[in-house]
């Protein structure tokens, strides 16, 4: 028997789980592992789907729903306090949201005049503002706070009930993200409706299952661990088989959740690699927003140096290499810029200004 890994350090009260950025820092590599694999099989092997592709495909289940999970745990406080105190969860954020998504829409308008995209009018710009597209995940993780906090609101004791119609949301979020991500294609990044769909649930229940989420850690074992692995890999292989992969997926995740829960309380948080995924965990905003302009910028180094040529005639030994060797420079690199955007005077384009988030909590509060 375990107990949840922690560290003893209080900020604001609030005590701070070793395993909270272990788990996010694990979430927001396999992100970027996930766009490089997308990159690597657009840009270098021309449809040719490599191993990585397939990995990112397997965790899909667990990438996004841990770390929502986990943003919603964070939240639990925040959420029961007034809005105003709590504006950097939803002013600040949608803040970001606006200020990364017109850095995207010129960088669009750069690769029009390269000839290699089409021009976002001022109503796709306006509608990318609006909705969900390339920066989501930040638009979700404010959106997630005032849905749940007005659903707890309305539904007092009884908030957990609504449990089961966010699962349902998410359980026809493949069916939505068909049909909202081309909405805006190809002149602005899609709208993610199916994200939102399907990540809302894990915020919700991350929000209502802190103390059945610690009581699961403090019992953790690794004969779970396996059992719950095991299972999720029979789900995967019997939907893959029957050709059902797709409508599983919201069945694989909660059992990747429960295998993560055992995971994360099992883990070392003290060694090497722990504490470079942690210090990732802690700086997921950043490296969230920076990967995107760090892989196009790493892509077009490639093309225009002729190393394409290079990496395609074996395609075997440079899609098991590339991806990962990419994704962990990348990470790398955006964790070190982020750090220096997060000082003054560069803080702006992290943090939404401190008079825009008074009264309550500075620009420094922790978010997600």
């Amino acid at each position: 028997m375990s107990s949840p890994s922690s560290t003893p350090l209080f900020s604001g009260g609030v005590q701070k789980y070793a395993w909270v950025d272990l788990g996010k820092g694990v979430c927001m590599i396999l992100v970027v592992l996930l766009h490089v694999s997308h990159w690597f099989e657009r840009d270098i092997s021309h449809g040719a789907v490599g191993p990585w592709i397939h990995l990112s495909d397997f965790l899909t289940p667990l990438r996004m729903p841990l770390f929502f999970f986990i943003s919603g745990f964070l939240a639990t406080r925040a959420i029961r306090r007034p809005l105003r105190e709590t504006k950097a969860r939803t002013v600040g954020l949608y803040y970001l949201y606006i200020v990364w998504t017109l850095v995207a829409a010129l960088r669009r308008i750069v690769l029009f005049a390269a000839g290699q995209s089409a021009w976002p009018t001022f109503i796709d710009v306006a509608s990318g503002l609006f909705f969900p597209t390339l920066f989501w995940y930040i638009w979700a993780l404010g959106a997630y706070f005032l849905v749940t906090k007005a659903l707890m609101g309305v539904l007092g004791k009884n908030s957990d009930l609504a449990l089961i119609p966010v699962f349902v949301l998410a359980a026809v979020a493949p069916f939505i993200s068909d049909w909202s991500r081309e909405l805006l294609q190809p002149r602005m990044d899609g709208i993610e409706l199916g994200s939102i769909a399907a990540n809302l649930a894990w915020f919700y229940f991350g929000v209502h299952g802190t103390t059945a989420w610690l009581a699961i850690m403090r019992k953790a074992s690794k004969p779970k661990l396996f059992v719950f692995t095991g299972v999720y890999f029979a789900v995967y292989a019997a939907g893959f088989g029957l050709g059902v992969l797709t409508e599983v997926k919201v069945i694989l995740a909660p059992i990747a959740i429960m295998a993560a829960a055992q995971w994360l309380s099992l883990a070392r948080t003290t060694t090497r690699a722990s504490r470079i995924l942690q210090a990732v965990g802690s700086l997921t905003l950043p490296v969230y927003i920076l990967h995107f302009f760090a892989l196009s910028a790493a892509g077009t180094l490639i093309m225009v140096s002729g190393l394409v040529p290079v990496l395609q005639k074996n395609l075997g030994v440079s899609g098991a290499i590339v991806p990962p060797a990419l994704t962990a420079l990348i990470v790398w690199s955006t964790y070190k810029v982020g750090r220096i955007a997060m000082r003054a005077p560069a803080r702006w384009m992290m943090a939404a200004p401190a008079w825009m988030l008074r009264p309550g909590h500075n620009a420094s509060h922790r978010i997600s």
